[in-house]
């Protein structure tokens, strides 16, 4: 099975860009050395940025009979992906992680200006879980249509497809990366509370349909394929 790593990626227009920039910079050329196809879509659509939108268009550039996406500000794991291909062979998706560790700001621009290699890098704290992490099956992607595009800016979205995937087809086996790798970049605006448009996207459409397989199977059909939406 082929495997296509999709990381949707934007520098322009941001506040933080040239520091993006130059963590993608130095990232890429190890992605690129992994020998897997590897797609860095931007979100085609107004407003703010979707991670959504941008990955929708990844998958449509893509040729691998596994998906598996990350950040462009990930470490890569070979291993990891590896194991990813291999559970697809018998699974229709998997979580290939477990938890995200964050390294801290002064050894991350240390490993940027060369003073430091990654052996180097502080780590500042982890999650305590990842979501979103996914590595999945084409047809898995075909059969559900894959993430909403309508969720923009922060939050949800993960969950969302997340709880499509798990219903549709199960748990996920244990995922085959203990730690995912980050460095450090200026925090994004994190708004969990009611305020935030997908929050009530999530919690209306989502939440409450989390075992309904032939729902969340027909999730895609409730929103149009043919043109990003956002919703209010």
């Amino acid at each position: 099975m082929t495997l296509s790593v999709i990381i949707p990626f934007t520098a322009s227009g941001t506040p933080d860009g040239e520091h993006r920039q130059r963590v993608w910079d130095y990232l890429r050329p190890q992605w690129e050395a992994l020998g897997h196809e590897l797609i860095t879509p931007a979100d085609p659509g107004p407003g703010d940025w979707s991670y959504a939108r941008a990955f929708r268009v990844g998958v449509e550039q893509s040729s691998g009979d596994v998906i598996a996406c990350y950040g462009a500000d990930h470490l890569p794991d070979p291993a990891v992906l590896d194991a990813t291909v291999s559970l697809c062979e018998s699974h229709e998706w998997v979580a290939t992680y477990s938890d995200v560790r964050y390294a801290d700001k002064s050894s991350t621009l240390a490993l940027l200006d060369g003073e430091i290699d990654e052996d180097g890098l502080a780590w500042s704290h982890t999650s305590g879980r990842c979501i979103g992490m996914w590595g999945f099956t084409r047809a898995a992607w075909n059969e559900t249509g894959g993430v909403d595009p309508r969720f923009v800016g922060w939050g949800y979205g993960d969950d969302a497809f997340t709880d499509v995937l798990t219903a549709a087809y199960g748990p996920s086996p244990k995922p085959p990366g203990a730690m995912l790798c980050e460095l450090w970049h200026p925090g994004t605006e994190r708004d969990p509370s009611a305020a935030n448009p997908n929050h009530g996207l999530y919690h209306r459409e989502y939440a409450p349909y989390r075992r309904d397989r032939d729902y969340m199977l027909a999730m895609h059909e409730r929103w149009s394929l043919s043109k990003s939406e956002t919703h209010s």
